[in-house]
């Protein structure tokens, strides 16, 4: 359907629709705040991964996070993920308004007990950190995190840390301030989720002012010594960033002040909690701010003084947050509708109807009103005229997440992402006043996303997962046996130098009279005496005659249907002794030396070289009376054939069925291989014009140039947060 000239495009017409008079821009600062429980799984003595697990717990939700491929949205709006090991729940982002502190212990509550339901005591569970993030204009962020971390900083430790802590992090994140401390529950997290916000809003205000410590609106500005905060961007403030240990004298710890003086961390406290209690009216109510208000007169105790934690008390689930409503598919008339992936800062649909489909961008504030308008109908019009004409537009960048769009279709969603920056570019976020606000935004502003640590949000699941997350694309296929094809070649070179050198060996018929030695393998290494070219496999070491000389023994043998004259058959190697017995081994009085192929899948197969020796029957196989050269075996699979044995031939004998003529059958002795290479095997050679000659198990030849190399199964491309297989 085509619109009527100079009528709206449908992408304005729905942004008309759902944002109606709602405001743009960032969130305001400390208008919302968010929480994050990590907790640690453990089977008596032995920590779990949580990773592990996850992907096999029955959670009711999605992975819809582009940054985060171990993360659910569940239909109650909270996330399940993982960071590192560690098992993690947070909350959506919850306004600041009455009560906001009961509401955040409302959703560490449910998130814990919903953990604990999943595992269904497969493994316990501990508390291991908090985190509280409040909302803060990118363009201020770094400057009120570093403002904070010299004025609020030693109080929100004493609040949150044990007397064993090693500190705090403050860490200016996407569009909020995040303060990281020990795991706290109850009446503690909520008194520290009240100081969070005020103290955040506080120097949020003092910034924007540009008098940090005008009217004394802050507490005083104090001499500190932090560190970079590790994973992320960000500071580290261990117990001792103010001189001495905070977390061991508490109260009575003596700080520094930044224009001179010394002040007590009890005054600092009481401080702090007035400006925080003053940048929170109208926001929360006196009973939201009692136990902070019991905590510093000291009715309480702090967390440094070993206070124990206070047993949440059993609350209903948290009511429903839109921000659960996205994970349920919608079916209109016509046309279906759901998400494709989510953050807290947006939400991105697919629209499809048949063949057609589009994608549609909500940012978090006017979500509410979508949903609401596409669940009563009152959208079905426009988003039709979506699908009919979605235009050529690609949704690609952050800056696109913003305001309500229509695309054609999606990049790859990790780029949709706000840009953070690597804890090497810690040193950027220096303790300084107020008045770098404006470069510190900048910085944010201009940096790159470099994705998420290592380590943390994109960690695979280990291996023994069931099932696993998505795997990472895999490399084109003419790539994927390119790459191991090239140690072959390397190796196939290095042996080609080496076979140079190396030939098979055989002792002459008589060499002195002697026994005959074992056969024991060897590793195929150079051997100086044997200058015959061609290349060669394992064999067993033989002796060899005075000058270097390397003859091959030759005899007669006892006639039968396998020694159709007085010459034997090519065989094996025969040590020090003379003949070999009739058979396959043994044509026309004349041992053949084994044509064996590398076996190993590492190694290149590598083409002996046919020794040809004279003394045999005129025949097909002996034109002239020269034995032709019987065919090279093709190289064998990694499954090689069982040892053939090698005969070892001694001389004298009583006369019998092992023993005719006076000269002994050979005994078989297994010649011993190298476990990274398999034995050599006889080359079948046709022994008579009338018996056709055996055929060599056909076996593939992966280095040969008339046979393309073996391609590796596709991997099936499995659609993921950073792979969308588009």
């Amino acid at each position: 359907m085509i619109p009527p000239r100079g009528s709206p495009a449908p992408r304005d017409r729905l942004a008309l629709l759902v944002e109606g008079g709602l405001p743009r821009g960032p969130d305001s600062p400390a208008s919302l705040v968010g929480l994050e429980h990590e907790y640690v799984l453990r089977r008596g003595e032995t920590k779990v991964d949580f990773r592990s697990l996850i992907h096999a717990l029955p959670v009711d939700g999605l992975r819809l996070d582009p940054g985060d491929i171990n993360a659910y949205r569940c239909a109650s709006g909270m996330v399940l993920t993982c960071d590192d090991a560690e098992a993690e729940i947070a909350s959506p982002p919850l306004p600041v308004s009455p009560r906001f502190p009961e509401r955040v212990v409302e959703w560490s509550t449910f998130g814990g007990q919903e953990l604990g339901r999943l595992l269904a005591g497969t493994a316990e569970v501990e508390g291991y950190s908090t985190h509280l993030s409040a909302a803060m204009p990118s363009n201020i962020n770094d400057a009120v995190c570093s403002l904070y971390a010299r004025t609020f900083a030693p109080a929100l430790m004493l609040l949150i840390d044990r007397p064993d802590s090693h500190g705090i992090f403050i860490r200016p994140r996407p569009a909020r301030a995040e303060f990281c401390g020990e795991f706290v529950t109850g009446d503690r997290l909520a008194a520290t989720a009240a100081f969070v916000a005020g103290s955040a809003r506080a120097c949020a205000n003092a910034v924007a002012r540009g008098h940090p410590g005008a009217s004394g609106a802050l507490p005083p500005e104090l001499r500190a010594s932090p560190g970079s905060a590790p994973d992320r961007f960000g500071l580290y403030l261990p117990r001792t960033a103010f001189g001495d240990d905070l977390y061991r004298n508490g109260r009575r710890t003596t700080l520094h002040r930044a224009g001179g003086g010394t002040i007590t961390a009890q005054e600092q406290l009481e401080s702090a909690w007035e400006s925080a209690r003053t940048a929170l009216r109208g926001s929360a109510s006196d009973a939201d701010l009692a136990t902070m208000d019991r905590i510093v007169s000291g009715a309480d105790g702090l967390g440094v003084e070993g206070q124990q934690e206070t047993a949440a008390s059993c609350h209903e689930p948290p009511p429903g947050n839109v921000l659960g409503a996205v994970t349920s598919a919608r079916a209109r008339a016509g046309f279906t509708v759901a998400c494709a992936a989510a953050t807290w800062d947006w939400s991105l649909f697919r629209l499809a109807s048949g063949s057609r489909q589009a994608y549609l961008l909500i940012p978090r504030r006017p979500l509410a009103r979508f949903l609401e308008l596409l669940d009563a109908g009152d959208l079905d019009e426009v988003l039709l005229a979506c699908l009919d004409a979605p235009g050529e537009t690609i949704l690609a960048s952050h800056a696109q997440t913003r305001e309500v769009g229509v695309f054609s279709a999606v990049g790859p969603t990790a780029g949709l992402l706000a840009p953070e920056r690597e804890p090497s570019t810690s040193a950027a976020l220096e303790l300084s006043t107020a008045a770098r606000a404006v470069e510190a935004a900048a910085a944010i502003e201009g940096a790159t996303r470099p994705g998420k640590r290592p380590g943390k949000r994109s960690t695979p699941v280990p291996p023994e997962t069931v099932p696993a997350p998505p795997p990472p694309p895999s490399l084109p296929l003419r790539r994927a046996w390119r790459r191991p094809l090239m140690p072959l070649v390397v190796t196939l070179g290095a042996l080609v130098l080496l076979a140079g050198g190396v030939t098979t060996v055989v002792v002459a018929t008589n060499n002195g009279g002697g026994p005959s030695p074992s056969p024991t393998a060897t590793s195929g290494s150079p051997n100086a005496e044997s200058p015959q070219s061609g290349a060669t496999t394992t064999t067993a070491p033989s002796r060899t005659a005075p000058g270097g000389a390397s003859p091959t023994a030759t005899a007669t043998c006892a006639p039968n249907a396998d020694c159709p004259g007085t010459s034997p058959v090519p065989s094996q190697t025969v040590q020090g002794g003379s003949g070999c017995p009739s058979g396959p081994n043994c044509v026309n009085g004349t041992p053949v030396s084994p044509q064996a192929s590398p076996t190993s899948p590492n190694q290149p197969p590598l083409q002996a070289s046919p020794t040809a020796t004279s003394g045999c029957t005129p025949g097909p196989n002996c034109p002239n009376g020269t034995p032709l050269p019987g065919p090279t075996p093709s190289p064998t699979s990694a499954n090689p054939p069982p040892v053939q044995p090698t005969p070892t031939a001694t001389e004298g004998c009583t006369p019998g069925p092992n023993c005719p003529n006076g000269t002994p059958l050979p005994q078989p002795t297994a010649t011993a291989t190298t476990p990274s290479q398999p034995p050599p095997q006889p080359t079948p050679t046709p022994t008579s014009p009338n018996q056709p000659p055996p055929q060599p198990t056909p076996t593939p030849t992966p280095t040969s140039p008339n046979q393309p190399p073996p391609q590796p199964t596709p991997t099936q491309c499995i659609p993921g947060p950073n792979d969308p297989c588009q």
